[in-house]
C-alpha cells in the first residue's frame, strides 16, 4: 500500500500542524522504531552517564565521603554521545521523509535509512559545529561590543539575533539531505527559503513548541512530581529542619535516562514540524512538487501509444 501522503505542497500554518499530525498517523510506528534502534542507545547511554553524574552530586547530602572526580567527568562523555545522537537524530528524520516522497512507508527499512545518514553524516556534522560556533562567536562579540555602550541593549541584541539566525537557519538539514547542498550552502539555502517568511515561520515554531510542550508536560511531569513530592512533604510535616535530598541520588540516576528517552520520541512532533515547513517553503517560491506532477503526467502521455490517423 503506497503512501499517499503530499508532502511537496503549499501549507497555511494551521495547515502545516495539521498536516504534522496527519503525517505521524500514518508513519509514528516507523519513526519510533527508527528512533529506538538507531538513536535510542546514544541517548540512553548518555542519559545514564548524567543520571550517574547528577546523582552523585544528590547523594553528597547523605555521606560525608569526597564523591569520585571521576563521576563528575562523566559529563564530558555523556555530552559527546548526546552530539551524536543528535546528528543522528537530526539526520534520521531528515532521511525519512526524504525517503517517504517516492517510497511506501512498508518500503522504508532501517538499512535504506542508515546508508543515506552515512552519505552526509559528516555534512550534518561539520554544519552542525559551524553553526553553533560561528553563532556563539559573533553574538559574543556584538554583545561584547554594545554592552560598552549599554548593558541591556547588548543582551537585547544578542537575544533577538540569536532568535533571528536560528530561525533563518532551522532548516539547513533539510537542504543537505534532501538537495545534497554543501555545508555553507545549506545555509544560504535555508535563510534564502524563509527570507520573506521570517515572521510566519517563527510564529509556527512557537505554535509547535506549545504543543509538544503539552503533550511532553502529560508524560515527564509525573517524574518531576514524584521526584519532589518527598522533599515537599517534609517541608510540611518538619518545616524547621533541613530537608534530605538524599533519596534524589537514585532518582536521578534512574529517572534522568528514562525522561531523556521518552523525549526522544516526543520530539519527533517538532522535528516533522520543521520538514512540514520546508516542503512548503519550496513548493510556495519553486513549486517543486507542482513541476514533478506535470512531468509525470507527461511521462504517462508519450507512454501511452497513440494512432497513426
Amino acid at each position: 500500500m503506497y503512501n499517499t501522503f503530499q508532502l511537496r505542497k503549499k501549507r497555511t500554518v494551521s495547515e502545516s500542524v495539521s498536516d504534522v499530525f496527519n503525517y505521524l498517523k500514518i508513519h509514528i510506528w516507523n519513526l519510533l522504531k527508527l528512533m529506538m534502534v538507531l538513536v535510542g542507545p546514544f541517548f540512553i547511554l548518555g542519559g545514564i552517564l548524567i543520571g550517574r553524574v547528577y546523582g552523585t552530586m544528590f547523594s553528597m547530602f547523605e555521606t560525608t565521603l569526597e564523591p569520585n572526580p571521576f563521576d563528575f567527568a562523566l559529563f564530558i562523555p555523556a555530552y559527546i554521545l548526546l552530539i551524536i545522537g543528535g546528528i543522528f537524530y537530526q539526520a534520521s528524520i531528515v532521511s525519512y521523509m526524504k525517503m517517504s516522497l517516492k517510497h511506501a512507508k512498508d518500503e522504508i527499512t532501517l538499512q535504506l535509512i542508515f546508508s543515506d545518514i552515512k552519505k552526509y553524516f559528516w555534512k550534518y556534522l561539520g554544519a552542525g559545529l559551524l553553526l553553533g560556533i560561528g553563532i556563539g562567536f559573533v553574538g559574543f562579540i556584538v554583545t561584547l561590543v554594545l554592552s560598552i555602550i549599554s548593558p541591556v541593549l547588548g543582551v537585547f541584541v544578542m537575544m533577538f539575533g540569536l532568535i533571528y539566525l536560528m530561525i533563518a537557519f532551522s532548516i539547513y538539514p533539510f537542504s543537505i539531505g534532501i538537495e545534497d547542498a554543501s555545508v555553507t550552502d545549506s545555509f544560504g539555502r535555508s535563510f534564502e527559503l524563509i527570507k520573506g517568511n521570517w515572521w510566519s515561520t517563527f510564529g509556527y515554531y512557537i505554535l509547535l513548541y506549545f504543543i509538544q510542550g503539552f503533550i511532553s508536560a502529560i508524560v515527564i511531569v509525573p517524574f518531576y512530581i514524584l521526584a519532589f513530592y518527598k522533599m515537599f512533604s517534609q517541608l510540611i510535616t518538619n518545616p524547621n529542619t533541613q530537608p534530605d535530598f538524599s533519596y534524589l541520588g537514585s532518582v536521578m540516576t534512574f529517572g534522568i535516562p528514562i525522561v531523556m528517552f521518552v523525549s526522544l520520541f516526543l520530539y519527533c512532533f517538532y522535528s516533522v514540524g520543521f520538514g512540514m515547513r520546508y516542503f512548503s517553503l519550496v513548493e510556495l517560491k519553486e513549486e517543486v512538487g507542482l513541476t514533478e506532477q506535470i512531468e509525470a503526467m507527461n511521462v504517462i502521455d508519450d507512454s501511452t501509444e497513440k494512432p497513426l490517423f
